[in-house]
């Protein structure tokens, strides 16, 4: 058995890096198969375990849409790194729902028997990891215990088509992490494949237990709908100027909110505090700055607010498990 096993994932790694050069996809699902080849930059890796992934990876010069149908829909767990764009998911003539893309994004979704537009704009730089896996699957790997998953998720997973499930989420540093771990993964063959099968599990457990966890939290919150818009308002002052970030009191005189529900709100809201909401974005940032490689790793630090240049690299250290220097070059820089 360990055999077949190892021979099906070398099977599987030489399609990862011939996908791009075959007309026809090999899919168990219908509506990728809608896509005569994926184009240069996106990957499509079908696990042993049955766990799909698509890997984006581009530059996109033109406006693209794409229109398809999803019949049996897998649970799609999206990780959105970079690039903006939309998917249009129409279940009838009288529904409709948007889903947005964007930098920082995590969602979760289940779209049976829906018309499905996506877009992706002109002049993006789109770095996103897909993961599908049947509901059926997953619920016989939670052992058939529904409530290990949220509950508008549970439909799905005991077979029903007739209740779709979208959530999206900030991305937190836990996700972040794995997902580093996978974009930059040392390894090759069996073991690049093996380490894509834990890593993908481990994302999506990560992602039920945020979920549930974020359902809990709603029903116990002491929010109201006007002091939610006012916390949203807060993060989008804080993280508009990295290099001198708002005190709190400041923010929540900004916002007219005081600092308790202020502090009570980024938790209940993100499922973090403002400071490390803060630190995240400036780790965000710091990528995408050593990837465009123009400017030195203390001009970063200096531009993102960082004390000094140390403190830079021992956050960026513990964020991505490596320094910037390294990352840098792992770039090509």
């Amino acid at each position: 058995m360990k055999k077949n096993w190892m021979m099906r994932a070398r099977a599987v790694h030489a399609d990862f890096h011939t996908q791009s050069e075959k007309k026809s996809i090999r899919s168990a699902w219908d509506f990728l198969h809608s896509f005569e080849e994926f184009p240069q930059g996106v990957r499509h890796i079908i696990l042993p375990s049955g766990i799909e992934l698509l890997f984006m990876n581009l530059k996109t010069h033109a406006l693209a849409r794409h229109i398809f149908s999803i019949d049996q829909a897998p649970l799609i767990f999206s990780f959105h790194l970079s690039g903006f764009g939309h998917a249009r998911m129409n279940y009838s003539l009288t529904r409709e729902e948007i889903v947005n893309g964007e930098p920082g994004k995590t969602i979760i979704s289940f779209t049976p028997d829906a018309q499905c537009e996506t877009e992706t704009r002109p002049g993006q730089h789109y770095r996103v990891l897909n993961i599908y896996i049947s509901p059926s699957r997953l619920y016989s790997q939670l052992g058939e215990q529904p409530d290990t998953v949220p509950r508008a998720m549970r439909p799905a997973l005991e077979g029903s088509r007739t209740f779709p499930y979208t959530r999206s989420a900030p991305m937190s540093t836990q996700t972040r992490v794995i997902l580093d771990q996978i974009f930059n993964s040392p390894y090759q063959g069996v073991l690049q494949d093996m380490h894509l099968e834990y890593k993908s599990m481990e994302l999506i457990i990560s992602q039920l237990y945020e979920a549930q966890g974020s359902e809990v939290a709603t029903r116990q919150s002491t929010l109201r709908p006007n002091d939610i818009e006012r916390i949203r308002e807060a993060e989008r002052i804080l993280t508009s100027d990295l290099e001198n970030p708002p005190t709190l009191e400041a923010m929540a005189r900004q916002v007219g909110i005081n600092t308790t529900k202020l502090k009570q709100g980024f938790r209940e809201v993100f499922g973090t505090t403002a400071y490390a909401l803060l630190r995240e974005e400036r780790l965000r940032k710091a990528d995408g700055l050593l990837r465009e490689d123009r400017m030195s790793i203390t001009e970063i630090a200096h531009h993102l607010g960082f004390s000094d240049t140390s403190h830079f690299i021992r956050e960026f250290s513990k964020h991505y498990g490596t320094t910037p220097g390294r990352f840098s070059r792992s770039c090509g820089r």
